[in-house]
């Protein structure tokens, strides 16, 4: 790792020499260039031109999404917020992958179908995963209880920020399964606030996500139509610790995270509008963003999110993503991320199958860099669990603050800084 930040001044055409034959490794080669690769001087009427179509390109895609911070709470002593901060500046990331491969392919028959717990379904308008009536392994009390272990077992560990993945997070099909009159979801969420209200450290919960699918009928000019709406909701939980020094938190249990970018590729369908706020929340960590798998594809998202990395009231500190994704370069995109925003990219991608070749399931990033080698991440540290693998890495949010300071994008890289600077300034 260099001692000091490099001098990148090399326009695109100029940089994209050395990775035209694969753009997903973009990433390792800004990164090659900033660990000692020499650069052409900048300059010239042609990089001002290059500066000025990014700034362009980012302000479309501004106009698409809205980063809005939310605030978990109101402090009641600042004194008391600043010192819980200081006690938070260690904290430990706890990434829980069930190793699963139990979702049918749209185009999967006979055994490779049957034998998948998930299958598509596929309305007029939408196609969502639902339970396969043909897979006898679902049990819903085996998969809830076996998401308490992982979450347990991370607890255990006294991780903060702890992350389960896409579809993650037990689908509840009252109609098929369950019979009962108390709301298994609402009881299946209840043991989660319990399980982390008892420990002592602060915890920021992502519980997976699942698909949500409502039925309603309305009328249009005196007849009766039925809609249908359909969403991938991720599940947000925090604890009490992480409320200390607080009149009230502002929202309930769970937070609703929904996923804004389909994965077409794979069938998915949803019927929630694309053009919807991005919402980050402030915690003692940070803003932290969560980009459900295919959202970290989206390139109006990516730069929203790289547009606003320099503002500190939008700026992501954290961005989780978690995923359920066959792709071998899901992890390439979720660098470039980490490059682009000057922030720590979580990835945690639970499929355990691939499209080709090997990939990357559990990683952390900084400003590009990798976990253990430096940027105040140390090497994630994965050990067996009932659940399947439980990653823990140890996060100094003070030393991965001074690494964005020297090796981040508008450091290192001018060209992607004078971008960023002109598209927040007033359209004259």
């Amino acid at each position: 790792m260099p001692d000091s930040p490099p001098d990148f001044t090399e326009t695109v055409d100029e940089g994209m020499d050395d990775f035209e034959a694969d753009p997903f490794d973009f990433g390792n080669h800004l990164l090659r260039r900033q660990q000692g690769g020499s650069a052409p001087a900048a300059g010239g009427d042609g990089e001002d031109l290059q500066t000025s179509v990014m700034a362009a390109i980012v302000r479309a895609a501004s106009d698409m999404h809205s980063v809005k911070p939310l605030k978990f709470n109101i402090p009641v002593d600042m004194k008391a917020e600043e010192q819980l901060k200081a006690s938070s500046a260690q904290i430990r990331v706890g990434l829980i992958n069930r190793m699963r491969n139990d979702v049918a392919l749209p185009d999967a028959r006979g055994a490779s179908r049957s034998s998948k717990t998930l299958e598509w379904h596929k309305t007029e308008l939408t196609n969502t995963l639902v339970w396969s009536g043909s897979a006898a392994d679902y049990k819903p009390e085996d998969w809830q209880n076996s998401l308490l272990s992982g979450i347990g077992a991370a607890l255990e560990q006294k991780a903060n920020i702890i992350c389960l993945g896409e579809f993650d997070y037990p689908p509840f099909f009252p109609d098929k399964v369950h019979k009962k009159e108390v709301d298994p979801e609402e009881r299946f969420n209840d043991s989660i606030i319990d399980l982390i209200n008892g420990v002592e450290h602060p915890v920021f919960l992502f519980a997976g996500s699942s698909h949500s699918c409502q039925s309603h009928s309305s009328t249009y000019r005196g007849k009766a139509i039925g809609e249908f709406s359909a969403e991938n909701i991720g599940r947000v939980f925090y604890n009490d610790a992480l409320m200390k020094g607080i009149i009230k938190p502002t929202y309930e249990h769970p937070l609703c995270i929904a996923k804004r970018t389909p994965a077409s590729k794979i069938g998915e369908r949803l019927s929630r509008p694309p053009t919807i706020d991005i919402s980050t929340f402030k915690t003692l960590f940070g803003h932290v963003l969560i980009l459900i798998c295919a959202d970290a594809y989206d390139p109006s998202i990516i730069l929203e999110v790289f547009s606003h990395s320099s503002q500190d009231e939008r700026r992501a500190d954290i961005i989780i993503v978690p995923a359920y994704n066959m792709s071998p370069k899901f992890a390439q995109v979720c660098q470039l991320l980490s490059i682009l925003a000057d922030s720590i990219v979580i990835l945690l991608d639970v499929c355990t199958a691939t499209s080709g070749g090997p990939k990357t399931t559990m990683e952390i990033w900084n400003c590009g860099w990798r976990s253990g080698e430096g940027g105040g991440l140390s090497s994630i540290q994965s050990t067996d669990v009932r659940v399947g693998k439980l990653g823990i890495c140890e996060l100094d949010l003070d030393a991965a603050k001074d690494f964005q300071d020297t090796f981040g994008l508008r450091t290192s890289m001018p060209f992607f800084a004078a971008a960023r600077t002109l598209v927040n300034k007033p359209v004259g």
